[in-house]
């Protein structure tokens, strides 16, 4: 009889223990999502930038306006570019390790 209560003190002890680390969990869990879910418009927007960068290199000359057009595609390539590198940072960071 004492067995069964020492038995049910020590599930209800790792219970409450647990409960934090479960909150922390679904936490993680959502920034994770939402990480993904952004990396994922952020690849998006790369791919579009991508194909403005190959219309203005598939034509044989840039007149004033089109290269200033393409100094502005590249540097928004190079601000998503970064987009990503930290998204992918924090993702990283994010993941349990493997033991």
């Amino acid at each position: 009889m004492e067995e069964l209560k020492f038995i049910e003190l020590l599930k209800s002890v790792i219970k409450d223990e647990l409960k934090p680390l479960y909150t922390r969990l679904d936490k993680y869990s959502e920034e994770l999502a939402a990480l993904q879910e952004g990396q994922e418009e952020i690849k998006s927007q790369l791919d579009a930038i991508l194909l403005d960068i190959n219309k203005l290199r598939s034509k044989s000359s840039f007149p004033q306006d089109e290269h200033n057009e393409m100094e502005t595609i590249q540097r928004r390539l190079d601000y998503q570019l970064m987009r990503i590198a930290r998204t992918e940072e924090e993702l990283h960071l994010l993941k349990p390790e493997k033991q």
